[in-house]
Formats: C-alpha cells, sequence, structure tokens
C-alpha cells in the first residue's frame, strides 16, 4: 500500500505526497511529527465498496485528499484528510502501486508490471475519476514517483526485471500531456522491492534501495545532474524515505529524522509511531507527513490477511 495527500483550497493549491517516491512534506522541526488518528476506519470502508467503475463524490474536488493505493484490489482509494471519508475510488486493469503530487493538486500513480508488461505512469486531476496522461516507462515493475517543486519534473523510480536487474530513474519534464521522452539515470540495483525516493525543496532527488550486500543504501542525485552521489549513513536503519522541511525522514515504525551534510546522512532525532515493525502494512513502510501528522498503513488488529489495513 501506498499514500499520497493532495490538498486543494480555493486560493491555492497545494500538495503533499505519500508512500513510493514522493516530493516536498511540509515543514517543522525534527521533533513535530505525530500519529495521525482520525482515520481508522478508511480502508474497511474502501473494502466493503464494489465494483468495477471509478466514482468519485463531487464534494472531493474542494477537499485535501489522502489517495492510497492497493496492488491487490487493483484500485486507489481516495480519502478526506483528515476526516478519513471515503470520497472516491479509481479502478485499474493492473497494479497500481506508487503515488506522488504536483503544486496543481493533480496525482500521479505509477502501475507496476512483474511479467515483462510494460510499465506506465498515470496523472489524475485533483479529485478526478479519469486520467489526463498516460505515460509508458522503460521497465515494466515501476515503483514509486516524486516532484521536483522547484521545477515540476517527475521522477518515476523502477526495479529492474529479471533480464536487467539495473534500476532506472525516469524523470519527465511537465507536462506529463505533451508526450516528451524522459531522461534516464541508472540506479544501484535492489533486492525485494522497487527503491524509494524523494525530492528535498531545493530539486535534490534522494534514491533508497535495498542491496543483496550491503543493505539499505541513500543516494542523491544533485539537482540538473545524471550521477548519482553515494550518501553514508550512521546509525539508522532505512526504508521508505519523505523529505520534511528540512530533514530526510526514513523508516517505519521508527521514523528517524536524518540530515544530509554534503554526502552525509546524520540522524538528529526519532519519532517512534505506535505498534511494532510487524504490525505495519507493507515490507518497508510506507508513510506520508503533513506538517504535524503522519499517516501510514497499519495492519487491521486480529487479522492476517492482506489487505485489511486502516490508517493512523
Amino acid at each position: 500500500m501506498s499514500l499520497q495527500l493532495s490538498r486543494f483550497s480555493l486560493f491555492f493549491v497545494a500538495t503533499l505526497v505519500v508512500g513510493g517516491c514522493v516530493g516536498y512534506g511540509g515543514v517543522g522541526p525534527a521533533g513535530s511529527i505525530v500519529p495521525l488518528g482520525a482515520m481508522q476506519q478508511g480502508h474497511d470502508m474502501a473494502l466493503a465498496v464494489q465494483g468495477d467503475r471509478s466514482w468519485m463524490l463531487p464534494e472531493a474536488k474542494g477537499e485535501a485528499l489522502l489517495y492510497t493505493s492497493d496492488l491487490i484490489l487493483d484500485k486507489v482509494f481516495v480519502l478526506s484528510f483528515p476526516a478519513g471519508k471515503l470520497v472516491g475510488t479509481l479502478v485499474f486493469p493492473n497494479d497500481p502501486w506508487g503515488l506522488c503530487s504536483d503544486n496543481m493538486g493533480d496525482v500521479f500513480i505509477t502501475r507496476f508490471q512483474t511479467y515483462g508488461g510494460v510499465g506506465q505512469v498515470d496523472e489524475y486531476q485533483h479529485g478526478g475519476t479519469k486520467p489526463i496522461a498516460t505515460r509508458s516507462l522503460p521497465d515494466g515493475e515501476s515503483a514509486t514517483c516524486s516532484v521536483d517543486p522547484t521545477t515540476g519534473d517527475l521522477a518515476v523510480a523502477s526495479d529492474g526485471n529479471s533480464s536487467n536487474r539495473t534500476n532506472i530513474i525516469s524523470i519527465f519534464s511537465p507536462p506529463l500531456r505533451k508526450g516528451a521522452p524522459p531522461r534516464t539515470v541508472d540506479a544501484p540495483n535492489t533486492m525485494a522491492s522497487g527503491p524509494n525516493c524523494a525530492y528535498d525543496n531545493h530539486g535534490n532527488l534522494f534514491l533508497m534501495t535495498l542491496q543483496y550486500t550491503s543493505g539499505w543504501v541513500l543516494d542523491e542525485l544533485p539537482s540538473g545532474s545524471n550521477t548519482l552521489v553515494p550518501v553514508s549513513l550512521s546509525g539508522v536503519w532505512g526504508g521508505n524515505i519523505q523529505w520534511h522541511g528540512t530533514y530526510l525522514a526514513m523508516g517505519i515504525p521508527t521514523v528517524d529524522h536524518v540530515k544530509i551534510s554534503g554526502a552525509v546522512g546524520e540522524a538528529i532525532g526519532v519519532t517512534k509511531l505506535p505498534g511494532e515493525r510487524k504490525d505495519f502494512d507493507g515490507d518497508y513502510g510506507p508513510f506520508w507527513i503533513d506538517r504535524r501528522m503522519i499517516a501510514a498503513p497499519y495492519n487491521y488488529p486480529g487479522d492476517r490477511r492482506r489487505g485489511k489495513q486502516y490508517l493512523l
């Protein structure tokens, strides 16, 4: 499961993203992240909705929305934020995965293909039910995405397939629908899942991958560059990453606050969510931060079945 927050107002549109490869996640000091507690009903409500057509309540276009994807059900559920009311469902023929949004409120959804198909990324308007643009990706196993807050560029990280284990970062210039080919950057191989990524507020892209021999590895793609630069980490586990104002937040349920200085990442704080690692959906803990709140998929108590989660 991945998460994405798209924020709308009558005067401006500011977007926040959850899960997968994501963008700018708000501001605040290292200790400012607290659990969001009003959304426990969200995923159970979504599971009760049957049907093969996308739908959205009219009210959704004027609300802040939290998008959450489900690879098993091939759906993206849309909840009002922070109330947690189910206001829409997007239905896909296959595997919606990574989620991110731009500064106009448009939401990008990557499509994960596991058996030789072509990966895709779809663009939806805030509260929309039909894609306004769809682009193919150079690798079938598209995973996560993020939007550069300085340029609007869309980065999509893809996991190498069985014949080519090199990960690929595809960077599309806006708007996606104009059809220009992306520039691509080869990235380190990953162990079991697509790489996690996040732009900072200066247009630098951070990429977290799980290596066979060395565990979690963090790299930085400086703004305007095509060359990844290794970032040394000390005392942190790794996992899903989000940019939060002045530092990278990484991991779940212990969220480390990591300040990046040159080629070194230093832990400057930590936030502990309730529960243990096994209690959270996904091996790498997708989450999203909105100012002083954090949303994460959490396994439903007493039920081990995949797809039975609620949101913190």
